[in-house]
């Protein structure tokens, strides 16, 4: 034969005596030949890309839709994403209440593959915020794959063809093969379940529904809730109405923003140069707060008991508040009864100080009612020209999304229940090639929900890339390990402050906390570092 020779001359050289070779060349001959069938094989065996890819529909386009869909971009897979809006943002879009802001520090609630040297401010505000969601669509080309003012009113599960059928706000309907909502659980306005609220003579708002248009100069005022959103525009309100009266049904632990090496207000001119131009400076200062935020749960903070963590946190941070605050009467009704942490931390330095104003009211009660003229409270009513609703939002990991998986099986938006549990909080069951970004068990308490989606996005691609080299067309949660991963997270749920006695939107209302992840984020990262295939019924 012809190419024993070949590859004797090829690898041996010309010239050399054949029996002197001839047992070298007889292993390299094998060896050669064995790795070209092995090559042609693997090369037949392997299908086109574009074949083998799964098609996927993002639902949303705020931190988290954006995020799959940069990845996505990037590992060439196909997508698009469907936005109820006309523009991208999700929450920051939504908010634009005076005073809108981050109560996680810039560096930090950002993508770790797209650093802002630049951001201004230790905590910055909306406008900065969606301005850099804006940067990163444009840096990786995402606008192109988005389709505005188009949302998705239900999908169902055909199993003949291993797809969802999306039904859009258009009428049309359309296929695919994997579904990611990223819609947030905080995505739709909640208004209290009080009477009246239709009867009211005066403008209302909800707090996520501002109009640019809102002048507040010279009027009075109703803000209602005393929570994340209030404590925010309540000192600017209050620098522009004649009166305020704040109704605080509950009150909030706050803290002011001042950290080490974290400005309340604005970054030095020296220190963006420095984020610029020195190599890792930036990323080692992002680390730099990623540790000071999981710190707060390390040290227990976030434990039933509290610990020695909570309860020096605790003194510390009522020492702090009452020293911003002048007027007795505020004093006697800022301090929770319940244990720090078990609703959200408030950030702030200017909420306290606005309610000694002379032209501030906080009423300790909640609001009863609402009258043509104003509000009422402990029978009194309160006469005002305008409502502020600081109410927060309905908590539900699809919005309004209706989803038919298999076997009929239904859901709704609220999937924070018991009824719905979800692995990572992004497989539920019978809900084949549906994947959640910030689903039930993945919110958080203490640090940035960007890592959390972040790893998300990275649990989920590595389950696309198994769907294309594997040519799976259906992976489905187990229910086994759904029961297993839900009994985890209420057993570990038992030893945090955040299922004692308060009342927060963290509960679903059998009173369980179904919203948060129940340890720290460098714990979610380890469980979820990598798929365990045999957790899901694949085919």
């Amino acid at each position: 034969m012809w190419w024993p020779g070949f590859v004797d001359r090829l690898f041996l050289g010309a010239g050399v005596p054949a029996d002197s070779v001839r047992p070298v060349m007889t292993g390299v001959t094998v060896i050669v030949v064995t790795t070209v069938c092995l090559l042609v094989r693997w090369l037949l065996r392997r299908k086109p890309a574009s074949r083998t890819h799964p098609t996927v529909a993002i639902i949303g386009s705020g931190f988290a839709g954006i995020g799959m869909a940069i990845k996505l971009k990037l590992k060439g897979i196909p997508f698009i994403v469907y936005e109820k809006a006309s523009d991208i943002g999700g929450t920051w879009r939504e908010n634009r209440y005076p005073g809108c802001a981050c109560d996680i520090p810039s560096h930090l609630y950002s993508f770790s593959f797209e650093l802002n040297p630049d951001w201004s401010r230790g905590w910055s505000g909306q406008k900065e915020i969606l301005a850099y969601l804006h940067s990163c669509c444009r840096k990786y080309g995402i606008y192109d794959f988005i389709k505005f003012e188009t949302e998705v009113k239900r999908m169902t599960w055909v199993a003949e063809k291993h797809q969802w059928e999306l039904i859009l706000s258009s009428g049309e309907h359309v296929f695919w093969d994997v579904v990611v909502p990223a819609v947030g659980p905080l995505a739709y306005p909640r208004l209290p379940d009080i009477p009246g609220t239709d009867t009211f003579a005066g403008s209302s708002m909800h707090s996520a529904e501002w109009s640019e248009a809102t002048n507040l100069k010279g009027k009075r005022v109703a803000v209602i809730g005393s929570a994340a959103s209030s404590v925010q525009l309540t000192p600017i309100v209050a620098e522009q109405a004649s009166k305020l009266y704040l109704f605080q049904r509950t009150p909030n632990w706050v803290t002011l923003p001042s950290r080490a090496l974290i400005p309340a207000g604005s970054y030095p001119g020296w220190a963006k140069w420095l984020f610029r131009n020195a190599p890792g400076l930036v990323r080692l200062y992002r680390w730099y707060i990623y540790l000071t935020q999981e710190s707060v749960f390390w040290l227990g903070i976030f434990d039933h008991d509290g610990g020695i963590g909570g309860k020096q946190a605790q003194r510390l941070v009522t020492q702090e508040m009452l020293q911003q605050v002048t007027k007795e009467s505020v004093r006697e009704v800022i301090i929770p009864e319940y244990p720090i942490g078990c609703k959200r931390i408030l950030v702030t330095q200017r909420y306290l100080p606005a309610l000694c104003r002379d032209n501030v009211d906080l009423i300790p009660h909640a609001a009863e009612a609402v009258t043509p003229t104003g509000v009422m409270s402990q029978g009194k009513v309160y006469d005002v020209d305008v409502i502020i609703y600081a109410t927060g939002f309905q908590v539900g990991s699809v919005g309004r999304l209706v989803i038919q998986g298999v076997d009929g099986w239904t859901a709704t938006g609220d999937l924070c229940s018991c009824e719905y549990p979800a692995l990572y909080g992004i497989a539920t069951r019978k809900c084949p090639n549906l994947f959640m970004l910030l689903g039930p068990a993945s919110g958080l308490g203490h640090n940035s929900v960007v890592l959390m989606i972040e790893a998300q996005v990275a649990y989920i691609c590595q389950i696309l890339d198994t769907m294309s080299e594997r040519g799976i067309k259906h992976v489905e949660v187990k229910e086994s390990v759904l029961q297993n991963f839900a009994s985890w997270v209420a057993d570990e749920m038992k030893k945090r402050v955040w299922s004692t006695g308060c009342k927060s939107w963290y509960k679903s209302t059998d009173g369980n906390v179904y919203t948060l992840w129940p340890r720290s984020v460098t714990n979610f990262f380890w469980r979820t570092q990598r798929p365990v295939l045999d957790d899901f019924h694949c085919q």
